[in-house]
């Protein structure tokens, strides 16, 4: 093993580690993962490794691998800012993930920290009818291909690992080790960039959650053939029953999964273009986010349609 020239003789491995299992730990780990993918990002965002954040239910503290910040000039009273959390594994395990047989919208996708209460609020130009909606239908995002369609929608999946000449099949560790840490940081990261109640001046902030994997992905497309594929990104959405919420509600996360070898295509190709967009739109859009607006049609209207409250 290398020394620094300034090692003391006492720093040492001991008789009972193996140098070269502990090398092969080391490069299994998510950490040497967690490094490169940091240096990937430092070039074009703030970014801080062990990010902290407090976990929903237990209340601790806990470090999430990576966290990425950047944030667009400001323009007038608003200012457009995209978040990403990151969580990285590294596994000769393959995950394999179930695409779903229903196509259908991801309400609250993508989640957008900063806004106001009164942004989320459509009126009808007659004053006779309201409509409550999310930031991100409110800019128009669903239409953009990083949304729609986007990557494979996914909610179901598992790790598959051998024993013997069989392979078993389990969600349980990739839930608790990526998707779950991801949701609770997501929540974290939604309550610091939360506006005040009547802002001069707004943030719009773009949170995204990732899991970056150096393992095999494959996606299942068809239930009734289930030969899967090597995909390089699948979309986790997930709806949760969570017991601090009134009977009957949800909540939705939303999990990109990418494999480490497409991570710069996905935040070159994929993610800054949509991200340009969305602070295209922040800013043409920054008096409806700051007051909430009006539609002709509240039935049938379009993001550019929406005029500010007078």
């Amino acid at each position: 093993m290398d020394k620094s020239p300034n090692n003391p003789a006492g720093n040492k491995l001991g008789p009972s580690v193996n140098e070269s299992n502990l090398v092969r730990a080391i490069q299994s780990s998510g950490y040497p993962l967690q490094g490169v993918i940091a240096g990937k990002l430092k070039e074009g965002f703030g970014v801080t490794e062990e990010w902290g954040y407090i976990d929903r239910e237990t209340k601790e503290h806990r470090s999430l691998d990576i966290f990425a910040f950047k944030m667009m000039p400001a323009d007038g009273n608003v200012q457009a800012a995209l978040v990403l959390l990151i969580e990285c594994k590294r596994s000769i395990n393959p995950y394999v993930f179930f695409r779903n047989v229903t196509d259908r919208e991801i309400p609250g996708f993508p989640k957008i920290g900063g806004l106001t209460a009164n942004s989320m609020f459509l009126s009808a130009l007659n004053g006779n009818r309201l409509l409550q909606t999310s930031g991100a239908v409110l800019l128009g995002l669903p239409e953009l291909p990083f949304v729609r369609p986007g990557p494979p929608h996914c909610s179901a999946f598992g790790m598959a690992t051998a024993q013997g000449d069989k392979v078993h099949m389990s969600g349980e560790d990739p839930y608790k080790s990526l998707i779950l840490p991801l949701t609770k940081a997501i929540d974290h990261a939604a309550s610091l960039y939360q506006a005040r109640e009547k802002p001069s001046f707004l943030v719009a902030t773009l949170i995204l959650g990732i899991g970056v994997l150096d393992a095999p992905i494959l996606v299942v497309n068809n239930p009734r053939e289930p030969t899967p594929l090597l995909t390089p990104w699948v979309r986790v959405p997930r709806q949760e029953a969570r017991p601090d919420r009134s009977w009957g509600q949800h909540v939705y996360y939303v999990i990109e999964v990418v494999h480490s070898d497409f991570f710069d295509a996905f935040v070159l190709d994929h993610l800054v273009p949509f991200f340009n967009e969305f602070a295209a739109r922040v800013k043409r859009q920054s008096s409806v986010l700051l007051r909430g607006g009006t539609v002709g049609n509240i039935d049938k209207w379009r993001w550019d349609e929406v005029k500010p409250k007078s």
